[in-house]
């Protein structure tokens, strides 16, 4: 039996709106996205796969992104509390079983969590970007690897299948094939 939960974090692709007249929407979506996500880590899913912001080592992060003034975000605030690895952590920790495979399709997710992870989930999967992660990669490459994953493909075929963007194929880490 092969159970498929999406979810998507943003009421919009505008950051401004999100914060502004869809402030309220947002802040429910990102409560339904955290609990969608986390939660079913915690209930033992087989795949957990994120398709998002790495936060500079602050993410997985499904809120609209903490500003400074200049409009940039606040990196030093992420890389210093580290809400989301933590909280993913705690939900690998907690889960009755672990996922067999751990996606982060985040920039330079390979760095910031994968050591991390792999000492919570020694035997489990983790494909991870080594470098930046263009938005425009970010999503085919989650559906070629969701793909992958459906249609059991061996290893041999695995990391090809799911390198479906000349930039990805550059980056991609797996940290063990199938």
């Amino acid at each position: 039996k092969v159970q498929l939960n999406l979810t998507h974090a943003s009421e919009s692709s505008s950051n401004d709106s999100n914060t502004k007249e869809l402030a309220a929407l947002q802040k429910e979506r990102t409560i339904r996205s955290e609990a969608n996500f986390f939660g079913s880590i915690q209930s033992g899913v087989d795949v957990a796969i994120y398709m998002g912001h790495a936060r500079s080592g602050g993410g997985p992060d499904f809120s609209p992104p903490r500003l400074l003034r200049s409009g940039l975000p606040d990196y030093a605030f992420y890389r210093r509390e580290k809400n989301g690895i933590r909280r993913l952590l705690k939900s690998l920790d907690n889960s009755l079983f672990p996922p067999a495979v751990v996606g982060l399709l985040a920039c330079k997710s390979t760095q910031l969590f994968v050591s991390k992870i792999e000492k919570q989930v020694p035997n489990s999967l983790i494909v991870s970007a080594g470098d930046l992660f263009d938005y425009n990669d970010i999503v085919p490459t989650g559906f070629a690897l969701l793909d992958s994953l459906l249609a059991e493909k061996c290893s041999s075929f695995f990391s090809e299948s799911v390198r479906v963007r000349p930039l990805s194929a550059d980056f991609l880490h797996f940290s063990r094939l199938p």
